[in-house]
């Protein structure tokens, strides 16, 4: 044969090559699949037919850590993040991925049914890929945690927190919240509030004194609101139990977390002090008086803003037990909201029922736009 007809054998040798490759590769994956499924296939023994996938994720508790060997859909472990078991039953198989498209691929699998492989490529939530950065499902240490509402239950932040320090801002959100009667209850009682929590031997100043009971918010944490994905705030008329005071230490250590203000603080460690009043130098404000209270938020979020983030005056939320502190953050552009709905103190101001009781619950904390009462 001629050169010509020499050269075209050897492109189609060439192709048919690429073509081999190729059907080698998918081969091997399907492989993986295949050995992934028997690996999973529920046992008649131990799985109730009637038990899907979404019901099993549903039925775990808004917060609670998923282990990293059955994470949300009964997903793998935290392993080499590799897939090593290969995709989940159903994923499609996608050609090689080279370049940028790993780290696209990696992230696309492990949504795929769910996947609870711990993966992520930064330790700082704000710094994972924009399409996951904010999901449910999150990863912490070696486990995933539901850290968000389940997809369509009500509005979700947009990337809040993110842009900080980086000339890019993003919007983020502001959470503020009084202490007395919203961080914590009635001293002493869990009959009551039998989902509060005293703490024996910490002496809290507020209304009268006695040892420091939380409230059910404070007892199952901030971080199991949506508050999670926003910076938080203090501003209270009272001072707890002083500035100095062990009290007041142990609310800005155990009580004041989330996932976007930790990873804020932890770029920002001077955070974690107290202010008073208008004399704003952190996000923790005491001694601001009834009424004006929506002033030192003001100023609190005007701090944040100066530290790089971006937060407009619709998306600072401020929670309060005192009837009278809600209406003025109206005047700011502000959200506010009554809590301890439940449970009101007639003990005090002529039992009126100016002040709660119980304290805040974590289902009170919902992001929802206006200034709104108990009743």
């Amino acid at each position: 044969p001629g050169a010509g007809s020499e050269s075209l054998l050897l492109q189609v040798a060439s192709q048919r090559a690429k073509v081999e490759g190729r059907d080698e590769w998918w081969w091997s994956r399907r492989q993986q699949q295949d050995e992934w499924s028997a690996e999973k296939a529920p046992s008649p023994a131990t799985t109730s037919p009637s038990t899907t996938t979404a019901e099993a994720q549903d039925q775990a508790p808004a917060g609670d850590e998923a282990s990293s060997s059955g994470g949300p859909g009964d997903a793998d472990g935290a392993e080499s993040g590799d897939g090593a078991h290969g995709p989940p039953p159903g994923a499609a198989l996608d050609e090689p991925e080279t370049g940028d498209d790993i780290y696209r691929g990696v992230q696309r699998r492990r949504r795929a049914a769910d996947m609870g492989s711990c993966r992520r490529r930064h330790s700082t939530p704000s710094s994972n890929p924009p399409e996951e950065a904010f999901e449910e499902w999150q990863c912490r240490g070696d486990s995933m945690v539901r850290v968000g509402p389940r997809h369509g239950d009500g509005q979700r932040e947009t990337n809040p927190g993110a842009g900080h320090g980086d000339g890019n801002q993003t919007h983020a959100c502001l959470c503020v919240f009084d202490i007395d009667r919203t961080l914590t209850g009635r001293q002493g009682d869990t009959d009551h509030c039998p989902r509060n929590r005293v703490l024996r031997g910490l002496y809290d100043d507020g209304y009268g004194g006695g040892d420091a009971t939380l409230s059910a918010l404070s007892a199952e944490g901030i971080r199991t609101t949506f508050c999670d994905g926003c910076v938080l705030g203090i501003t209270s008329a009272g001072h707890g139990s002083g500035k100095d005071s062990a009290w007041n230490r142990f609310i800005l250590e155990n009580l004041m977390h989330g996932r976007v203000h930790d990873a804020f603080v932890q770029e920002h460690p001077d955070a974690q002090a107290w202010s008073d009043g208008l004399d704003v130098s952190s996000p923790y404000v005491v001694g601001q008086g009834n009424k004006i209270k929506q002033d030192a938020v003001e100023l609190i979020r005007q701090w944040y803003v100066e530290r790089g983030l971006s937060i407009p005056p619709c998306e600072v939320y401020f929670f309060g037990d005192r009837t009278e502190n809600i209406r003025p953050f109206q005047d700011k552009g502000f959200n506010s909201r009554e809590i301890s709905c439940g449970s009101r103190d007639t003990s005090l101001y002529g039992g009126s029922g100016m002040v709660g009781y119980c304290g805040a619950r974590p289902e009170e904390i919902v992001q929802e736009k206006g200034n709104i009462l108990c009743h």
